[in-house]
């Protein structure tokens, strides 16, 4: 008999945290991965100090990353709403669950995030990545988070899946009783206590049949390398879709891209190995078509696009971005139908029963504003200066794409669509 798994990304951006905590209110018992080590032959990278050398296969497995996210966010869009995707915390959860996979679904795994290197490949590859996301997290800023994977006891979980979720992931895997009502309240409790209680009540309910849920949290909290002062916050008015509404601009010099596709700026954080983009489409063109359209080659292009001295004059818009629903569609869409349903065979899991995933649940939020991430109070005002008045203009007041992304490898953490601001 199939059961279904619930796959369930809470990719919230104001959490804390990453990987497994400790918590009182989850048993040893409970805990698969308590008699599980970390094995010595999984690198540990450590890119504070001096040159780190990037996996083989890293190249293929970002292109294909890249291009799986740009889809996902293209299968994500509604025509004049706003839309928050935050891909990598997908993949890596997705990543981890190909350790589980039968042939069907580990053959599209393979082709969609690992760029046909194999499960081995995809495993270091993503370790690789996450290790780099938070490799200069400090106690106030930084790419953090918690991800769970909570099974049925109607079900065993295999020993080789539990190893990989060590080796690799730093994630938490329990097993709990999933007829007892005090099952939902350890769940929220351990998230809410893992993200510092900014995520309080991440399960509606726990089905009696359900066979495992996959938590994911993930956050990011930092400030620009030059944040905008109070002098450069001007009021204006952004042509949304449903309307013109007053906002708050923020302007600065800011490196300039540009392709046949839009323009846009690029913007670097302050700590982290990430940056900002925000892509305003060409005339005549609507970020929907935009994003739609998208490919690997037009977004590695538009960043290309950026030189040491290009700068223009932007005005971005002070924004939020939420989100909350079912991703399923959107990565079956993207190339991974065989992972639901009845064609989604996930053998390698259980020895108990054939496992497929039912559903992909993202909620995510996203702050951008003077201070980067994070509310001005938390932050040093550093002066951002004068902005030449030679410089080209760019203002973002109309629906526009932006994205945060690895520095290193341009691989997408977060994205977006702006179509309103409120």
């Amino acid at each position: 008999m199939k059961r279904y798994l619930c796959f369930v990304i809470a990719g919230i951006m104001l959490l804390s945290l990453w990987g497994c905590k400790e918590s009182t209110l989850i048993s040893d018992e409970e805990n698969l991965l308590t008699d599980y080590v970390r094995s010595d032959a999984v690198p540990v990278y450590d890119f504070t100090s001096g040159e780190v050398i990037m996996p083989e296969t890293y190249s293929a497995y970002t292109e294909a990353v890249t291009e799986f996210s740009l889809r996902l966010l293209a299968n994500s869009i509604a025509e004049g709403e706003n839309t928050l995707i935050a891909p990598a915390a997908v993949v890596s959860d997705l990543s981890l669950c190909a350790n589980g996979a039968g042939s069907a679904a580990l053959n599209q795994l393979n082709s969609t995030l690992a760029g046909g290197e194999g499960l081995a490949s995809l495993n270091t590859n993503t370790h690789y990545l996450n290790s780099r996301l938070r490799t200069l997290n400090t106690e106030q800023t930084g790419y953090t988070g918690t991800n769970a994977l909570w099974f049925n006891d109607k079900f065993d979980v295999k020993a080789a899946f539990l190893q990989s979720a060590k080796n690799y992931y730093d994630a938490g895997v329990f097993r709990l009783d999933f007829s007892q009502e005090s099952t939902k309240d350890k769940i929220i409790g351990w998230t809410a206590e893992a993200s510092q209680n900014k995520v309080t009540n991440v399960v509606d309910n726990v089905g009696a049949e359900e066979m495992a849920l996959m938590l994911s949290t993930v956050r990011l909290s930092d400030g620009w390398t030059t944040n905008y002062t109070t002098d450069r916050l001007t009021e204006g008015t952004f042509h949304g879709a449903n309307g013109d509404t007053q906002v708050t601009f923020m302007e600065g010099e800011e490196f300039y891209i540009s392709s046949a596709y839009g323009e846009g700026i690029i913007k670097s954080f302050a700590n982290t190995p990430l940056r900002f983009g925000a892509i305003l489409p060409s005339e005549g063109t609507s970020v929907e078509e935009l994003v739609t359209n998208l490919t690997y080659n037009r977004y590695a292009e538009l960043l290309s696009s950026q030189t040491a001295v290009n700068r223009c004059a932007a005005k971005l818009p002070e924004f939020s971005a939420f989100f909350n629903g079912d991703l399923k569609q959107a990565v079956s869409d993207a190339g991974l139908d065989k992972c639901f349903g009845a064609q989604g065979e996930f053998t390698a899991l259980s020895n108990t029963s054939s496992v497929s995933f039912d559903r992909i649940i993202q909620d995510a939020s996203l702050y951008i504003g003077p201070f980067g991430t994070v509310e001005a109070e938390t932050m040093t005002d550093l002066g951002s200066g004068p902005v030449s008045e030679e410089l080209e203009k760019l203002t973002f007041d109309r629906p526009f794409l932006y994205f945060i992304f690895d520095n290193e490898s341009n691989i997408p953490v977060f994205m977006g669509v702006v179509s309103n601001i409120e």
